[in-house]
């Protein structure tokens, strides 16, 4: 069927040739009066696509995309951990086709919890222009982890650094205690700290004055293991610590020794 002009679709096509002029037919003649050519269809390769993952926790998002066994941050070329936070990641084959030459329909490729995955895309294309690579195969499984989110441990020390001293605010004395700092907004309200004072628990405010001892441990049966773990305790910080409420000191009015011989008059002898 002839065309109206230059092909562009997928198939096999004839040029027919002939001349058009004013002279003779017997001053020229064609080599060939027709030649064949084909459109054939254009091949996805390797290259053209990537596996990216997606986070958002409600504060900050990213993407990245997996290259050389890493995740790097599409944005800022850097490396980026997966791990649990409690909000989902999404990983994709993407690809810079439109989504009219080639979409997917993806399995295990959106999850929250710490594991191990593998996600499968399952390819709709556009086949009456586009054909897979058999020489450069595409992928479509990705195996992908979440890593369980690691409660480190290594920057925490005791919240107390001298004796803090006996102290009325309003008539009621102030409490006071020693406790951990820098740890892992997570163990929050998992770590717990029992106090004594001599051979003695101590059950409330500590106030008065005295010494005291406090033993701070992980409730390690309350932390979700399947999402957590649990850093090794620094060997330079103690589990325990001595720590001491002073005595509030009033100190006494000092003779300021302008005065001593006797000269019947009233001398305020105080330093100011």
């Amino acid at each position: 069927m002839p065309l109206s002009g230059a092909p562009t679709e997928v198939g096999s096509y004839i040029v027919k040739l002939k001349l058009s002029y004013t002279n003779t037919n017997e001053d020229y003649t064609l080599s060939e009066d027709e030649y064949a050519f084909e459109i054939i269809k254009a091949k996805f390769n390797t290259e053209d696509f990537e596996w990216h993952v997606t986070h958002d926790d409600g504060e900050t998002s990213f993407e990245a995309k997996w290259e050389d066994g890493k995740w790097i941050n599409v944005a800022t070329k850097e490396e980026v951990k997966i791990s649990y936070d409690g909000h989902a990641y999404e990983v994709k084959l993407v690809t810079g086709h439109a989504d009219t030459v080639i979409s997917f329909i993806f399995t295990e490729n959106n999850k929250i919890g710490a594991d191990s995955y593998e996600a499968t895309a399952t390819a709709t294309i556009d086949t009456a222009h586009y054909e897979f690579n058999p020489s450069d195969p595409i992928d479509m499984t990705f195996e992908w982890t979440i890593e369980k989110h690691f409660l480190d441990l290594s920057k925490i020390s005791w919240d107390y650094t001298e004796p803090f001293e006996f102290t009325l605010v309003n008539g009621t004395p102030k409490a006071f205690k020693a406790i951990l700092k820098d740890l892992p907004d997570y163990l929050l309200d998992k770590i717990e700290y029992s106090v004594t004072c001599g051979a003695d628990p101590v059950t409330g405010d500590v106030t008065f004055a005295g010494e005291y001892v406090t033993a701070a441990s992980i409730k390690t049966d309350a932390i979700d293991a399947d999402n957590y773990e649990l850093g090794s305790w620094p060997a330079a910080i103690p589990t325990s610590l001595t720590w001491e409420i002073k005595r509030k000191e009033i100190e006494v009015p000092q003779n300021d020794l302008s005065w001593s011989e006797f000269d019947g008059v009233q001398h305020n002898l105080l330093k100011p």
